[in-house]
């Protein structure tokens, strides 16, 4: 069942990740061109992201539960979502 609850993470924290490493790398390339209001979004982006990784790696280790994790792959994909918005009003500003 260990294997099956990995296997099951994977996705989300390969996913998490990534745009985790994006945001990220973007804050740190662009802190000197970005004003400070984009700044402030972007590090609540990589906030955001940083408890979808957390969500995503704590599906693989929880070894309480039997059945699937619905409502943390919920939240993942929930604050995926949410970050997606907060790029879009970046963008805006």
């Amino acid at each position: 069942m260990i294997l099956g609850r990995w296997r099951l993470a994977m996705p989300f924290i390969v996913f998490s990740l990534l745009l985790l490493a994006a945001s990220a790398g973007g804050l740190w390339l662009y802190w000197d061109l970005d004003s400070p209001i984009r700044r402030a979004l972007t590090a609540f982006m990589c906030l955001m992201l940083g408890l979808a990784v957390y969500v995503s790696f704590s599906i693989a280790l929880d070894r309480k539960s039997d059945g699937i994790p619905w409502w943390r792959m919920g939240v993942v994909v929930l604050f995926i979502a949410l970050t997606t918005g907060v790029a879009w009003v970046r963008t805006m500003v």
